[in-house]
C-alpha cells in the first residue's frame, strides 16, 4: 500500500471491490493514491488478476505515475499483461492486437502526432483538398495555407471524436456542411491509402472494431472484469 494513511472515505473506496465507486474531491486530496491502493488491494488481497483490471487516465505523465506507484506496492508486478495507460494507448493496443479485423489498416501502419497530421494534410492541400467542389464554401483562401491546414485538422479530428460519418454530411442542404463531409471523406481515403492513423482516429477505430465484431467485444468484456478511470471529471458527459 502507499505510505500515506487513507482517511475513512478513502479506505471505504479502497475496500469496495464490486459495484460502482465514485471519488469526488479537489486536486491534491489523494484520488490517484486511493485508486492505486484499491488496485493493490484487489490484486494482493482478493487475488484478482492484474490483466482483468483496466485502469485508464488522460495523460502520459499520469499513466507513468500510476504505473510507478502500483509497481511499488505489488510484488513482482509484470507490466506486459496489464492494461494501464491513457485512453489512447489502451485503444491503440486493442487496435494493434486485432489488425486482421480492421480493413482500413495494414501491418506497420504509421501513427501520426499533431504535427505529423498537419504536415500530412499540408502535403496534399493543393492536390487533394483544394479541388473539392465545396472547399471554398468552408475554407477561405485568404487565411493562409498553414492556418487552413490547422483548421482542416481540427475539423476532421472533431468529427472523428464525435463519431460523425462523412456520408451523413454530404446530403445536407448547407454547402458548408457538404464541404465538411467532402473534406472528411477525402481525409479518410488518404489515411487508408497511406496506411496512417491519427490520435483522434485511434479511439474511433477501436470503437468501430468492437461495435462491428461481437466476438472481439465479448473477449474484452470477459477480460476486463473491473475498470478504474483516473481524472474521470475530464471525460465527456456522453461517455
Amino acid at each position: 500500500m502507499a505510505k500515506v494513511t487513507p482517511n475513512k472515505d478513502q479506505q471505504k473506496a479502497i475496500d469496495t471491490i464490486d459495484g460502482p465507486v465514485l471519488i469526488s474531491a479537489g486536486p491534491g486530496t489523494g484520488k490517484t493514491a486511493t485508486l492505486v491502493n484499491r488496485y493493490a488491494n484487489m490484486v494482493n488481497n482478493h487475488r484478482i488478476k492484474p490483466e482483468n483490471i483496466l485502469m485508464a487516465t488522460f495523460t502520459e505523465k499520469a499513466a507513468k505515475e500510476i504505473i510507478t506507484r502500483i509497481s511499488s506496492v505489488i510484488p513482482d508486478f509484470d507490466l506486459n499483461d496489464v492494461y494501464i495507460g491513457t485512453f489512447h494507448s489502451i485503444c491503440l493496443r486493442i487496435v494493434k492486437d486485432n489488425l486482421a479485423f480492421i480493413p482500413t489498416l495494414k501491418k506497420n501502419f504509421t501513427l501520426m502526432d499533431d504535427f505529423d497530421q498537419k504536415y500530412f494534410i499540408y502535403q496534399r492541400y493543393y492536390y487533394d483538398f483544394r479541388p473539392l467542389p465545396h472547399f471554398n464554401d468552408l475554407i477561405s483562401e485568404t487565411s493562409g495555407v498553414w492556418r487552413n491546414v490547422s483548421k482542416i485538422a481540427d475539423l476532421v479530428n472533431g468529427l472523428s471524436e464525435e463519431k460523425i460519418n462523412a456520408e451523413r454530411l454530404l446530403t445536407d442542404p448547407n454547402p458548408q456542411i457538404v464541404a465538411l463531409g467532402e473534406i472528411k471523406q477525402k481525409y479518410d481515403e488518404l489515411l487508408q491509402v497511406k496506411n496512417r492513423l491519427d490520435f483522434a482516429t485511434i479511439q474511433l477505430t477501436a470503437y468501430q472494431l468492437l461495435s462491428e465484431n461481437p466476438e472481439i467485444l465479448e473477449k474484452y468484456q470477459e477480460l476486463f472484469q473491473y475498470m478504474m478511470i483516473d481524472e474521470y471529471q475530464d471525460s465527456a458527459t456522453r461517455c
